[in-house]
């Protein structure tokens, strides 16, 4: 596991290793400043039919998703998530929440630290392995109107 999972509070019975290194993944690349992260998330992250939705707007499939990143170090220096906790969903690991933090640097030197908590539904089995579905911000809330439940 890498920084953002490795002090995280997983919940019992544990999701799988597939399913925890994934979440990994996503944090890793989203504070990854390489130009082909957004196509990495849409690849190795996500479903073809995925939802990324985020506090700035809301991407759905992979042309979407490749392209969700292209302005997201426009003004930030650093950015570092941390899962603190996870909360199961459901009763096969595959809805899960999280709740976590965020510190970035912004380009003019202004540090920032804030709490987020997401939702992140999971897609099992396929050739692929699992995938996520759905990530969705709940608290700072994302830019859709949907509801939490769906």
């Amino acid at each position: 596991m890498g920084y953002p999972t490795d002090t995280t509070i997983w919940p019992r019975p544990l999701p799988s290793a597939e399913i925890r290194d994934l979440i990994d993944r996503l944090f890793l690349l989203t504070d990854t400043r390489t130009e082909d992260v957004g196509e990495r998330l849409a690849k190795d992250v996500f479903t073809t039919d995925g939802r990324f939705m985020l506090p700035y707007g809301t991407f759905e499939g992979a042309a979407e998703i490749s392209q969700s990143r292209k302005d997201a170090w426009a003004s930030v220096k650093s950015r570092r998530h941390v899962v603190s906790k996870v909360y199961l969903n459901d009763a096969h690991s595959t809805d899960l929440i999280l709740i976590g933090s965020l510190a970035m640097e912004a380009l003019d030197g202004v540090k920032s630290n804030m709490e987020f908590v997401a939702r992140v539904n999971f897609e099992l089995g396929g050739l692929s392995g699992a995938r996520v579905r759905e990530y969705r911000i709940i608290s700072p809330p994302a830019q859709d109107r949907r509801s939490i439940l769906e």
